[in-house]
């Protein structure tokens, strides 16, 4: 993870984050795992449904959970790093 801090003013302040391809795809495929165990898709149990069919049918929700997780993340740790 690469992060730069940079003081714009007395109450702004620009955090940039790079996060690794593989660190983006663990997340990915954890929210995968966690939506396939609650989700519900007609003709399977919940929890049951293929995993390629929870990507399919709940793709946009997926991405979301994994990119509001990352920012989380890498804010908390860019603003530790600051000291």
């Amino acid at each position: 993870m690469k992060t730069s801090v940079q003081v714009v003013s007395e109450i702004e302040v620009l955090i940039e984050v790079e996060l690794p391809s593989d660190k983006v795809g663990k997340e990915l495929d954890r929210q995968l795992g966690e939506f396939g165990k609650r989700a519900r898709v007609r003709g399977f149990r919940p929890g049951k449904a293929p995993k390629e069919l929870v990507r399919k049918s709940f793709a946009s929700e997926i991405a979301n959970e994994a990119v509001r997780k990352l920012i989380n993340d890498s804010f908390s740790a860019a603003v530790d790093s600051m000291g």
